[in-house]
Formats: C-alpha cells, sequence, structure tokens
C-alpha cells in the first residue's frame, strides 16, 4: 500500500533506514496484515500483473 505517512518525515526515515541525505524519499509501502474488521478492508480492485508496472535491474 503506498503510504504517505511514511514520507511525511523523510529525516527520520533517511536516519533509520540509514537513505544518505542527498536522496529524495518520494513514497514509502507498507506491508503488514490487514484487520479484516475495518470497513476499508473489505473493498477490493481489480490487481495488475507486476511486470506491467515494476522493472527490476540487477
Amino acid at each position: 500500500m503506498p503510504a504517505w505517512e511514511i514520507v511525511q518525515y523523510p529525516e527520520s526515515i533517511k536516519k533509520h533506514l540509514g537513505i544518505p541525505k542527498d536522496k529524495i524519499l518520494a513514497m514509502g509501502i507498507g506491508l503488514g496484515y490487514r484487520d479484516p474488521n475495518t470497513k476499508i478492508n473489505k473493498f477490493y480492485t481489480d490487481r495488475a500483473n507486476l511486470d506491467t508496472f515494476v522493472t527490476i535491474k540487477k
């Protein structure tokens, strides 16, 4: 889940993750477990295949 809260305080996140100050933190991804009792977690959308929007370079 893209999460604004993760990048709202970029200096704290950079310090915690060891990201250099000259880099920009543009987006964060929230991972974890959903709460099945909350209303938002009953909403589902179609999912695109990962290879249609992600490129991994080694």
